[in-house]
């Protein structure tokens, strides 16, 4: 399944010239930052609103932060909107000031066609780096940009002082994923560490608890929806076996809390708080098919708020004592 869905993963340097002051979780500070600066660097026609633009399914900050239903979509044509195509990692560390000559690190991915758009998004960080982000609009320099490699090892990819770029980053594709299974295949047990706040809506309600049979369904429903949408419109349809099978999986540990954390919301002209469930479970003969779907899982996060790098999971074989 989902032959088609790729995507790219770019780790961000910037370096604090001044003190840098943000929030303890900077999932949202950065992604406001972001757009902010990359609708600045993109937009071409700036007499229209994003859904009145006549372009705008060709331009970087409309497909990948308004995100609007093509009208050429055979599916989703009543929702405003099909899932955002980039995923923004904070650093996971709680510490809320960088000072002059310190290192300022974040993740970016990129699925599918979105990653066309790799130089708009480096233009639009060198633009957020001397604007400033955080409280007080702390101004740093973008030095770097490196791409995650098939063999997990970083490699460069863009160096400010020059603005080149030393190639094309690696897409992972469904050859990755089964190599990532592969891992896997002499562990007795598999292990599910939730390491940021996962908003995970079941039956309409938010859940705190992040079983399997509950997370497959809605991370069954965004792999489709971005392949769909971004890498190449083929709509995978069987996966209600999946979601079967799924069912009869039983845990044999778990230890999940509730963490809240606050952003402002500059749409809304309000603090929202953001909760979800951290911690981990653990389970025995996971199947295959249902591990490659964990695996993609593992790099494409889970439940709403991945924008924000919510819903990010590691999984972890374990051999049992």
């Amino acid at each position: 399944m989902f032959n088609q869905l790729n995507f790219t993963i770019q780790k961000i340097t910037f370096l604090a010239e001044e003190p840098l002051l943000v929030p303890e979780y900077k999932g949202s500070m950065i992604r406001g930052a972001l757009g902010h600066a990359l609708k600045k660097v993109s937009c071409a026609l700036k007499k229209f609103n994003c859904p009145e633009c006549p372009i705008l399914e060709k331009c970087a900050y409309s497909v990948c932060f308004e995100t609007p239903i093509p009208k050429s979509s055979e599916i989703m044509k009543k929702y405003p909107k099909a899932p955002h195509p980039y995923i923004l990692e904070p650093p996971l560390e709680t510490k809320d000031r960088y000072e002059p000559g310190e290192k300022f690190e974040c993740l970016l991915t990129l699925v599918g066609k979105s990653k066309e758009f790799l130089s708009h998004f480096t233009f639009a960080l060198n633009v957020m780096a001397e604007e400033g982000f955080g409280k007080g609009r702390g101004k740093s320099k973008l030095i770097s940009l490196d791409y995650l490699n098939h063999d997990g090892s970083w490699v460069p990819l863009y160096f400010s002082e020059t603005n080149e770029f030393l190639g094309e980053p690696h897409a992972f594709s469904i050859n990755d994923i089964q190599n990532r299974k592969e891992q896997f295949n002499t562990c007795q047990q598999l292990e599910i560490q939730y390491t940021t706040p996962t908003r995970l809506v079941v039956d309409g309600n938010l859940h705190s608890k992040g079983e399997i049979p509950d997370i497959l369904p809605g991370l069954l429903r965004r792999l489709t929806l971005l392949q769909y949408f971004f890498c190449g419109g083929y709509l995978e349809k069987d996966v209600v076996s999946l979601i079967e099978m799924s069912k009869k999986l039983q845990f044999i540990y778990s230890d999940f809390q509730w963490q809240d954390w606050v952003r402002y919301s500059s749409r809304q002209d309000r603090k929202v708080i953001m909760g979800g469930f951290i911690g981990s479970i653990r389970y025995e003969q996971v199947p295959p098919e249902i591990l490659e779907i964990l695996c993609w899982g593992e790099y494409l996060h889970i439940g709403k708020g991945t924008v924000f790098g919510l819903g990010k999971y590691k999984l972890t074989p374990v051999k049992s004592s």
